[in-house]
């Protein structure tokens, strides 16, 4: 079943790709770069997926504090 699956995915990608050959340019302060939209597409969703894996990580570092358990009154009032 995977392998099927990642075959269908790797045409569906080879699909995309040649449907998306136009080079683009992408201008940001003081650069200019002349790239292919679906790589640009690529390297946008590979950002994504880094960015989302460090903000992951972190919000597994920050481990919320557990309230403290009441005492249990019933074996103090029968002592």
């Amino acid at each position: 079943m995977r392998f099927i699956t990642g075959i269908v995915f790797g045409i569906l990608m080879v699909i995309f790709i040649f449907q998306n050959i136009d080079v683009v340019v992408i201008n940001f302060l003081f650069w200019s770069v002349s790239i292919s939209r679906a790589l640009m597409i690529f390297l946008i969703f590979l950002m994504g997926i880094v960015l989302g894996a460090i903000l992951s990580s972190i919000k597994k570092g920050k481990k919320l504090p557990r309230p403290k358990p009441e005492p249990d009154l019933q074996k103090s009032e029968s002592v």
